[in-house]
């Protein structure tokens, strides 16, 4: 079976988009058998793709356009789809996010990893995103299987989008194999003295926008003793001040601001140190497709406080403590629960690791594989 991959993010590292094509196509790949993989990538990407090996990658010059979104647009609607076609009958592609294209000639699985700017107003961005919205929204009806990460992205897919059950999957993604929790400690170590890191401290990592809800916690790091510190590593962005608020003015300008650390974006190869190096993984998110980030935490065996909200039970389960996301004074008192007991903490750091062992890119492209099957 031949199967065309639109390669677009594995350029952007940083994004889950990129992380989980690059992290599928490498499942994939180790479990081909007779599936053979191309990976189609635009020519202004091309030069900084991360490799996977064993894989065809092809870069068009439809490139030549530039980087921006008309760019990414035409690759998507136009270039992709036809580079796939010309690989001959019984091709299926897989464009691995939010974007199908209209019109395509073999059978189509697209990925969709949430409905953020569907679902939220905040992120629907201005006419030209909403537009572009739309069209990807009805573009969704001419796939022939969507993928979704979660049960509750699922929910989201088939109540704004109107498709047909039975064309919507649940595939589960996972924490990569350096998410571990057998890293020497003198590692551990070395990244707490390179971040100059006290001893211990809550840690949150990931994105900074208004759905991440970071409020919440410096609310209840007031509640909990001096003691208590917060470190949050993210990449800053400037923007609309509703969608990307200042969380680093919010915490200097209250009384707890000299006990919250910002690190800015990490390196991907520190972020297995700092979770271990973390005495509680934080996650207080409205909103999320998957929720990779807490899995990351758990894999690594880092005690978790995580949101209820969208898709994080299914990930979490029982492998860390659940809280209303706007609920301060849960948040406070599951904070502290972890923070004065070790006991506590062992407890749900064993939990956490067998509930991050539950999950498997081998897993998830076994069952990526049968999505495929199912549309041939």
């Amino acid at each position: 079976m031949e199967i065309a991959v639109n390669g677009y993010f594995l350029n952007v590292h940083h994004t889950g988009s990129g992380q989980y094509a690059y992290h599928l196509l490498r499942a994939l790949q180790k479990r081909s058998g007779d599936l053979r993989l191309t990976v189609h990538v635009p020519y202004f990407s091309r030069n900084t793709m991360r490799p996977v090996g064993g894989i065809r990658a092809r870069a068009p010059l439809a490139g030549l356009l530039g980087a921006g979104n008309l760019a990414k647009l035409w690759w998507e609607q136009a270039t992709w789809p036809r580079q796939t076609a010309k690989l001959g009958e019984g091709v299926v592609g897989h464009v691995p996010y939010f974007a199908p294209p209209h019109y395509h000639s073999f059978p189509l699985v697209a990925t969709i990893h949430d409905l953020i700017p569907v679902v939220l107003p905040e992120y629907r961005g201005n006419f030209l995103v909403r537009l572009y919205t739309s069209l990807v929204m009805a573009a969704a009806h001419k796939a022939d299987a969507i993928i979704t990460d979660s049960e509750a992205a699922k929910r989201d897919v088939l109540e704004h989008l109107k498709l047909d059950e039975e064309d919507v999957h649940v595939v589960h993604l996972a924490a990569d194999a350096r998410f571990s929790p057998d890293i020497p400690a003198e590692d551990v170590q070395a990244v707490r003295r390179r971040y100059d890191l006290p001893e211990r401290f809550l840690f949150y990592l990931g994105g900074l926008d208004v759905r991440k809800n970071l409020g919440v916690l410096f609310s209840a790091l007031s509640r909990l003793p001096e003691e208590v510190s917060l470190v949050i590593a993210g990449r800053t962005r400037h923007g609309k001040a509703a969608l990307f608020p200042d969380w680093v003015g919010r915490a200097t300008a209250s009384d707890i601001g000299h006990r919250v650390r910002f690190l800015g974006g990490v390196p991907e190869a520190d972020k297995p140190l700092l979770y271990r190096a973390a005495t509680t993984f934080v996650f207080p998110s409205r909103y999320e497709g998957f929720g990779l980030d807490p899995l990351e935490a758990m894999a690594c065996g880092t005690p978790v406080v995580c949101s209820n909200a969208t898709s994080l039970p299914e990930v979490v389960g029982d492998g860390g403590i659940l809280v209303d996301p706007d609920d301060t004074d849960a948040w406070a008192a599951a904070i502290g629960r972890l923070w004065q007991s070790e006991k506590e903490r062992a407890h749900f750091a064993e939990g956490a690791l067998a509930r991050a062992r539950s999950f498997s890119w081998d897993r998830t492209a076994a069952q990526t594989i049968a999505v495929y099957e199912k549309v041939r």
